[in-house]
């Protein structure tokens, strides 16, 4: 009787290993990268819970920015963009001397760029004062025959010792230098790191890109988080910091999402991914998709051919959304 009893227990425990082995072999070939990315529809994020101003007026409806999901290229997610007419294999995005957390690094300061620009061009359509207290300049980009030490993400103090604010300044020292010569720069807490002069189509250049956050003294508070980054989400943010200062419910009671980066003129630049963004909305009941220009023929290419029921609105400015919500709904 015992011997049945053992000799049953090990085929039971003959099946579950082989089970297991089976099972855990299966997910390790699933989760072997592959040198893809890939891309798919994204959806919303109400800026109800990202944007709040003090003493702020609510709204009926909201603005939402849109997304791009995005996943790590391995044979599971591989086979997954295969099978769906909406997942898309993006190969190896990185810049060549360039590794993730240099993305990430710019992604993040991309982000602090939108949201000041954001606060200024909206504070500035109200006519309210807007008092800069501080400003940063961070490295972003970094060319891969730039003879620098320099890194994305450095935050630049100094030019050969000269206190710089603002990105003009840099340019400015740079052209009063010549070709091969040697600049240092003062980064972060005061390291010290060099950058030679190189020409670049007719002009000097360090082969760097520098950008330039704006710190205001600002009643406004935003609530993004570790993850959340990028420039994208400009336009859209302008708009919910002017909707809660303003008495009149810019929405209307409308779910009005969009994308778009924004400059401190209020200029609406494209993005990438637009159809992954439309595809991400679609059936979440939007009844308004804001456009950039630049991203304004292909987003219609893909309602159209697909049919969908949503508003397109071709945005070029921040004054063209405001006027379309103002007068046009």
């Amino acid at each position: 009787m015992f011997s049945k009893i053992y000799s049953k227990m090990k085929e039971n425990i003959k099946d579950i290993s082989y089970i297991f082995i089976t099972s855990l072999t299966i997910a390790i070939i699933l989760n072997i990268p592959v040198p893809y990315q890939i891309e798919a529809p994204g959806g919303l994020i109400n800026l109800n819970d990202k944007v709040e101003v003090l003493n702020g007026y609510d709204s009926k409806g909201s603005l939402n920015l849109t997304y791009v999901s995005s996943y790590d290229g391995n044979v599971a997610t591989y086979l997954m963009a295969k099978l769906s007419s909406k997942w898309d294999l993006v190969e190896d995005t990185l810049v060549e001397n360039e590794n993730e957390e240099d993305t990430k690094v710019r992604n993040k300061i991309m982000l602090e760029n939108s949201l000041s620009n954001a606060y200024y061009v909206a504070y500035n359509y109200l006519n309210k004062q807007v008092d800069i207290t501080s400003s940063n300049l961070y490295v972003i980009y970094v060319d891969k025959n730039a003879n620098t030490d320099i890194k994305v993400g450095d935050k630049i103090v100094k030019v050969d010792d000269i206190n710089v604010k603002d990105v003009d300044d840099i340019k400015s020292y740079v052209n009063t230098k010549n070709v091969g010569d040697k600049v240092k720069f003062i980064v972060n807490d005061g390291d010290e790191k060099y950058a030679v002069i190189d020409e670049y189509d007719n002009n000097k250049s360090l082969l760097i890109s520098v950008i330039c956050n704006y710190n205001y003294d600002s009643d406004v508070k935003f609530n993004f988080e570790e993850g959340e980054s990028g420039a994208s989400g400009g336009l859209m943010i302008a708009l919910s910091i002017y909707d809660q200062n303003t008495k009149t419910d810019l929405t209307k009671g409308y779910k009005i999402a969009g994308t778009g980066t924004i400059d401190k003129n209020g200029n609406v630049g494209e993005i990438s991914g637009i159809k992954y963004k439309i595809e991400g909305v679609i059936k979440k009941d939007v009844d308004i998709f804001f456009v950039p220009y630049g991203n304004y023929e292909e987003a219609k290419k893909v309602v159209e051919n697909n049919n969908y029921g949503i508003n397109l609105v071709c945005i070029k400015t921040f004054s063209d959304a405001i006027n379309y919500l103002t007068n046009e709904i």
